[in-house]
């Protein structure tokens, strides 16, 4: 096993705080660029917990429901750091289709595999 010095241990296991621009287009043809940052394994997990709402089923018992609008939602909120407009909760409930569908491609699968950092060493 090699020996990693504190820079390249830190690398592998932390999210980079380095930001990539995503470019955004709008209904009207325009486009915007927002800066986007990585999820650390636990945001992601925050973002998925709070997706999460109980319910009773008919006989009363409790029952658990996923809401993927709610993950979206969450993963986005964290995800986007800076852009020409607060993508609050109330504005991303409201984006057109179009528009929501080119923010899907930055929301994880909440049940595939969590994206964790890319340069993580290999053996």
């Amino acid at each position: 096993m090699e020996t990693l010095s504190h820079d390249e241990l830190m690398a592998g296991l932390l999210v980079s705080e380095d930001t990539e621009d995503f470019e955004l287009t709008l209904s009207t043809g325009k486009k915007i660029i927002l800066k986007i940052k990585e999820l650390s394994w636990t945001e992601q997990s925050d973002a998925f917990a709070k997706s999460f709402g109980v319910r009773a089923d008919a006989k009363g018992n409790p029952v658990a429901e996923f809401d993927p609008s709610v993950f979206r939602v969450e993963i986005l909120k964290r995800k986007i750091v800076k852009s020409p407009i607060p993508f609050t909760e109330q504005v991303i409930r409201k984006l057109k289709e179009d528009v929501g569908s080119q923010l899907n491609s930055l929301v994880p699968d909440p049940f595939g595999p969590m994206k964790v950092a890319q340069d993580a060493p290999k053996d």
